[in-house]
């Protein structure tokens, strides 16, 4: 009877192979289904600030033209995912010009394209009055963000697109891999 007593009390708290097993594939199952959440949003989140920064971009460079009484033009180049404002310097080195690369930390953004008015720059002039409209394009994984200028104001909104609700051939978003 000692025998079976010891034996009962020593397994009575162990857990079996066959239950740690279960437990593991439970866990694998979870975080299966977590990860591609997690990633997405991620790009949800890096999409969302390189478009405020954008948007906040065409504030600063409207309100600087107004406050110099000078033209400040924003460039976009979207072979190198960088944009720049001519005539803004750089908050932190004032002999540099104010650049901003997209396809850098922390943004991480995998094609830009800009359609201003028919090329890739936009000039508030000294009033702070745009020389035209147009749309700037973000993609982030299968997220494309489209930051829209009014023509008028020169104010600029986003607007948040699934790739399924893009046409490729109708609005030249080319969707490249990114970092």
């Amino acid at each position: 009877m000692t025998g079976e007593r010891y034996y009962k009390s020593r397994c009575a708290g162990a857990f079996s192979l066959v239950e740690l097993v279960c437990v593991v594939l439970i866990i694998g199952i979870i975080a299966g289904l977590a990860v591609p959440r997690f990633a997405n949003a991620i790009a949800r989140r890096q999409s969302s600030s390189a478009a405020y920064r954008v948007v906040q971009d065409f504030a600063l460079a409207q309100h600087h033209a107004r406050i110099t009484s000078t033209n400040v033009t924003l460039h976009f180049d979207g072979t190198t995912g960088t944009y720049w404002l001519d005539g803004v310097p750089d908050p932190d080195n004032v002999s540099k010009r104010y650049e901003v690369h997209l396809q850098d930390e922390p943004y991480h953004v995998a094609s830009v394209r800009a359609a201003l008015g028919g090329d890739t720059e936009l000039i508030y002039d000294m009033y702070g009055r745009p020389d035209g409209g147009g749309t700037v394009r973000l993609v982030i994984g299968n997220i494309i963000k489209s930051i829209t200028v009014n023509a008028t104001s020169g104010v600029a909104k986003i607007v948040e697109l699934k790739v399924a609700d893009v046409d490729v051939a109708t609005t030249g978003v080319e969707v490249t891999k990114g970092k």
